[in-house]
């Protein structure tokens, strides 16, 4: 076997790894991902890590099933703690809460280095994770929605030590400027948009102060109808 075929969520995340750059998957389960990119020959090297034994060992059937072992290293490691951080690299954390990848960030003082990329993709929690991000002086450089099945954002950032503010609709949408505004995208803000009317609706009803559902209900909007311009 000579090639591995991703899923449109981890074809997201793969499209965002720089070439030549050694890979630190995180959380890498069957290691899909950088066996791919291996394979493909756009990374030289991977460290792929996972905190159970069990996915590790998915991933080491992986590794041997393709023939790349000479060009990566299989760590039983929570988050970071077990890896050395070596720039220029990227770090890809996907398929977990964006709390917990917010936490496996912060544990990691390494990742503090403008030379160091992370492509993240939150299951949950995006805004969260955004919130962590800007809060932390991360500059948020790309981010891109994909449906496989449901609809995941993919967000690309490195450190800059700059702290910044994003607005309620970037920290559930993402950030202006840098957000792929695709068709994915505006169903993803669609969606969004029908959950905070119901609770829109729900607050009112009961007599709950509603007005932070009520801006953001109407700056969702207009980005939706910025689309049809």
């Amino acid at each position: 076997m000579t090639s591995i075929n991703l899923d449109a969520r981890l074809s997201a995340v793969a499209s965002m790894i720089r070439d030549g750059v050694t890979l630190y998957d995180i959380g890498s389960d069957h290691a899909y991902l950088p066996v791919s990119l291996l394979l493909e020959e756009k990374i030289p090297f991977a460290y792929i890590c996972d905190v159970a034994r069990g996915p590790l060992s998915k991933a080491a059937d992986t590794v041997s099933a393709f023939g790349v072992g000479e060009k990566c290293r299989l760590c039983l490691s929570d988050g970071m703690k077990s890896v050395s951080v070596i720039p220029p690299c990227d770090i890809s954390i996907a398929g977990m809460g964006g709390e917990l990848i917010a936490s496996i960030i912060d544990a990691c003082p390494d990742v503090r280095n403008p030379d160091v990329r992370l492509v993240l993709q939150p299951m949950t929690k995006g805004d969260e994770l955004r919130r962590y991000l800007c809060e932390n002086g991360f500059e948020i450089l790309y981010e891109n929605t994909v449906f496989e099945g449901k609809y995941y954002t993919v967000i690309s950032c490195r450190y800059n030590g700059e702290k910044y503010e994003l607005s309620p609709s970037e920290l559930l949408l993402g950030k202006a400027g840098v957000r792929n505004e695709n068709a994915e995208f505006f169903a993803l803000a669609k969606n969004k948009l029908d959950v905070l009317n119901s609770i829109y609706d729900g607050k009112k009803h009961g007599g709950a102060d509603s007005s932070y559902e009520e801006e953001l209900i109407k700056n969702i909007t207009e980005i939706i109808n910025g689309e049809k311009r």
